[in-house]
C-alpha cells in the first residue's frame, strides 16, 4: 500500500461514509473531503488522485471538530498525527508502510 493509501484508509477508519474532512495544502484554496467517495484503499492511489494529495506541498485533514488530524510535510517526507482517532487508525493501519515512529 503506498502512503496515500494508507493516509486515506486512516481517514475513511476515522470518518462514516457520509462525513466530510477539511483539506488544505498551503497553497490552493481548502475544500471538504469525503474519504469515503475515493472507495478502497489500493496501492496504484498516488499523492496527486482527485487534486487532494499533494505532491510538493503541506498538507492537513482536519474533520469538523477538529478532533483530530493528519499533516504532512512533503520536505522532511513526515506524517504528523494527532488526536486519538487517528492515532488509533493509523496503529490498525499501518502494515510496514510508516516507520520509524518518532513519538
Amino acid at each position: 500500500m503506498s502512503v496515500a493509501g494508507f493516509v486515506l484508509g486512516a481517514l475513511q477508519d476515522c470518518t462514516e461514509w457520509y462525513e466530510s474532512v477539511a483539506f488544505h495544502d498551503g497553497v490552493h484554496p481548502s475544500v471538504m473531503f469525503r474519504p469515503h467517495a475515493l472507495g478502497v484503499p489500493h496501492e496504484d492511489l498516488r499523492w496527486d488522485d482527485g487534486g487532494l494529495f499533494p505532491d510538493g506541498d503541506f498538507m492537513i485533514f482536519v474533520p469538523r471538530d477538529h478532533g483530530y488530524g493528519i499533516v504532512g510535510d512533503p520536505w522532511a517526507q513526515t506524517l504528523c498525527v494527532f488526536g486519538m482517532p487517528a492515532v488509533e487508525a493509523f496503529g490498525r493501519c499501518n502494515a510496514g508502510v510508516l516507520k520509524p515512529r518518532l513519538r
